[in-house]
């Protein structure tokens, strides 16, 4: 903000904005430093040429003047990272450690780039790289790296937009290039939209200070390749055209997608047709055997085909992922009880659904009914009393709960009496 400015209503409008993006995505961290360098772009002068020369002194008086910005991003990337390691999202990023992630980075660097500059074979998720084409991504991300960086900072003053552009693309990447966890993936394309607004602005600034044939050419050039992107767009919109669509072409676009074999098992699953779901199912194992959501999707075809025991097997699978996931141990728990052999096994993990999926009423109320069938109707009622007192539920299940909480009071009571 102009410092000689002294409304505080942009600042304070900027700043309630800057909340609601973080609110809505943490990854908007990083739009501070992205206000920074679009103060670069408002405070050149006729030529960019000046864009660097500016007294030192005054960019640290510029980051200075953001410090509410940062102040508010810091805290809520503290915040977003505290949750996320201490959610189900923890049992993923067990798998991959902030070192593994970091091994990653020169080659997602590499692939976000040549996904902005060719946008050719676009998918709603990609596989992680391996051998030859993981080796050459790394290589060309790091050399990119180190040559982008080394050139745009030697030559900052000649060419000022290069330095601008190359650091709006880091910034606007660093959250997702690895040193933060922000899903299985290996890449997106929605990543790459706001890193996209750095070099777009710094093009059209170069163009726009260009004079003559260039400025012509330039201009040319640029319609050009809006022409082309928006082909380009037409096409891959019909992707996009429903879920089938999509899917089926995310498995041909990468066949090594655990998230794509998943979404379109998924899709078969709701379909009704189980054994093209089971089959992408077992190909997203091959590509991600420890995805626990995966083997309990599977334990549910199973449940369906009445493979009691196949089914219970997938369960415990998914348990050895997660441990903590509630939907199968109630699954683990309905299965043991069906089957009869194990009254205690089935008991035990509608205990620990109702611990790990409190939120479930369901999860609850199996338990409580679980312990009255072996007329523990004392503890059948504390399970109760103490999801009722924790936190809102819908009205339905809250009456529910309360029907079977007097049912279980009064027959508590019959068994105290002599």
């Amino acid at each position: 903000c102009n410092q000689s400015d002294k409304s505080y209503r942009w600042p304070v409008v900027t700043l309630l904005m800057l909340a609601a993006a973080l609110l809505s995505k943490p990854s908007a961290v990083i739009l501070p430093g992205l206000f920074v360098l679009l103060d670069y772009f408002a405070q050149a002068a006729q030529s960019s040429n000046q864009l660097f020369k500016k007294n030192p002194s005054h960019w640290r008086d510029t980051l200075l003047s953001k410090w509410p910005y940062f102040l508010l991003s810091a805290v809520v990337a503290v915040m977003a990272i505290t949750i996320q390691y201490r959610g189900s999202h923890s049992e993923f990023i067990s798998h991959q450690g902030i070192v593994e992630r970091l091994g990653y980075l020169p080659a997602r660097l590499a692939f976000y780039v040549q996904l902005m500059v060719w946008p050719s074979g676009l998918a709603f998720d990609y596989a992680q790289p391996i051998g030859t084409q993981l080796w050459i991504l790394g290589t060309l991300g790091l050399s990119m790296l180190l040559g982008f960086s080394w050139f745009s900072w030697k030559y900052r003053h000649r060419y000022p937009m290069v330095m601008v552009a190359w650091l709006w693309i880091l910034l606007s990447l660093l959250p997702v290039l690895g040193v933060f966890y922000v899903g299985g993936g290996f890449a997106a394309d929605r990543y790459t939209y706001l890193a996209l607004a750095g070099p777009a602005l710094a093009l059209a600034r170069s163009i726009g200070l260009s004079k003559g044939k260039f400025r012509a050419i330039g201009i040319g050039l640029m319609a050009c390749l809006s022409i082309a992107c928006g082909v380009q767009t037409y096409h891959q919109v019909q992707v996009w055209k429903n879920n089938e669509t999509l899917f089926t072409h995310g498995v041909k676009s990468q066949p090594r997608s655990a998230t794509a074999h998943t979404n379109l098992a998924g899709y078969y699953r709701q379909q009704g047709h189980d054994d093209l779901a089971l089959h992408h199912y077992q190909q997203a194992l091959k590509m991600d055997g420890s995805d626990y959501i995966i083997h309990y999707n599977i334990a549910q075809i199973q449940l369906k085909r009445s493979d009691t025991e196949a089914a219970m097997q997938s369960c415990r699978l998914a348990l050895r992922s997660h441990p903590r996931y509630a939907r199968a141990h109630f699954l683990l728990a309905r299965l043991a009880e069906k089957s009869g052999n194990n009254p205690e096994l089935a008991l035990q993990h509608f205990a620990m659904a109702c611990r790990w999926g409190s939120n479930d009423p369901k999860h609850t109320v199996a338990y409580a009914i679980a312990l009255s069938k072996r007329e523990q109707y004392q503890q059948a009622t504390e399970v109760l009393q103490q999801r009722l007192r924790s936190g809102p539920m819908q009205a339905s299940d809250r009456k529910a709960m309360q029907e079977l909480l007097k049912r279980f009071k009064f027959r508590a009571e019959l068994q105290t009496k002599p």
